[in-house]
């Protein structure tokens, strides 16, 4: 078996979020702000509190690349903080204090906290937007809002496990997110409450979201051995990537489709030989039942094209029926056209 590293943190309980009770935007601003900007408010970004477990995004490689492509561009004078790209925060209530906490803008506040700290000059802007989200809003947000930048399956599977605690139907989670079908978060939901190993390889790329789902679905308990050996056999290929064409057996299963027709020609033609009695009563048993097996497979392919032409002409006939119904009308408008005229002269 591979081994995958272990990160506790990873393997981490979805509570609720930190209650959100709102808070005054004025006050909270007050305390953490350093001037206004037109409709910006110029904001300390190390007195922005930042919510546990609401920052869905992994902490993987593309994260960090991302943090420190803003933080060498906030480090350049010439770029400084962008305005037309401001983090954005509600106002929160801590006990009697007013504070802001970060809604949007996870990675520029993260890189302005760096390049400040390493000596750039910075004014950080905000925008700040009255807090009458619910909890569960907030966390949908996460999803909605990020059309520049989506989140990765496995990000969205963990956002549907945290939207879980807030709501027990998949169709409302479904409905919460925009998101396609029930089908589609009760599959996210299965691979986020599915086995340890498989959500390591999914999170650290090793295979697809969407490769663990359908392993996950097509082998039930075996699909840790499935994957164990489709990651090794892709290894051995030189493969960048897992996908169906590493699976054990795969190489077999193209071959056999790919040379079914001739094996159903050589299967027809063995039975219309008149050697065919002389064979063994078991083999002979097997070519009747692939073959009866292919006469009914080939009964449904007719019956499902007969129905299909059948449509297709019903179609045409209602067509042509609209058609003519159109030009009969057009030309009794004529004929009215023409007796009105008369009449008036």
């Amino acid at each position: 078996m591979s081994n995958v590293s272990i990160h506790s943190a990873e393997d981490q309980e979805f509570k609720p979020m930190l209650a959100l009770v709102p808070g005054n935007i004025k006050k909270a601003i007050a305390e953490s702000h350093l001037g206004s900007g037109s409709e910006l408010w110029k904001v300390d970004p190390f007195k922005i509190e930042i919510l546990p477990q609401y920052n869905i995004r992994e902490r993987d490689d593309a994260y960090e690349a991302k943090v420190q492509e803003l933080y060498e561009s906030m480090m350049n004078p010439d770029m400084g903080f962008r305005k037309d790209t401001p983090i954005t925060v509600v106002a929160m209530r801590r006990g009697d204090t007013n504070v802001l906490g970060l809604r949007a803008g996870h990675r520029r506040l993260e890189a302005a906290k760096r390049a400040i700290n390493d000596g750039a000059k910075l004014t950080v802007y905000a925008i700040a937007v009255q807090n009458s989200m619910s909890e569960e809003d907030m966390l949908a947000d996460l999803h909605l809002s990020n059309n520049g930048s989506p989140i990765s399956t496995y990000e969205l599977a963990k956002l549907c496990k945290l939207m879980s605690v807030y709501l027990d139907n998949p169709s409302d989670i479904a409905k919460k997110l925009s998101l396609r079908s029930t089908q589609h978060v009760e599959r996210l939901l299965m691979l986020i409450n599915g086995p340890f190993q498989i959500r390591e390889y999914v999170r650290k790329k090793v295979i697809s979201a969407e490769f663990g789902m359908s392993t996950m679905e097509t082998y039930g308990d075996k699909a840790i051995e499935v994957i164990e050996k489709s990651i090794a056999r892709s290894k051995s290929l030189g493969s960048k990537s897992v996908s169906a064409k590493h699976l054990p057996g795969a190489a077999i299963q193209k071959a056999i489709t790919k040379s079914a027709p001739i094996m159903r020609d050589a299967i027809v033609g063995i039975r219309q030989d008149p050697a065919f009695v002389n064979l063994h009563e078991d083999t002979r048993a097997k070519i009747e039942e692939i073959l009866a097996t292919l006469e009914k497979a080939q009964e449904q392919e007719d019956k499902i094209a007969q129905a299909a032409q059948q449509t297709t002409g019903i179609r045409k006939s209602r067509l042509i029926a609209s058609k003519l119904g159109r030009l009969e009308n057009r030309f009794h408008q004529i004929e009215d056209s023409e007796w009105i005229n008369k009449k008036r002269f």
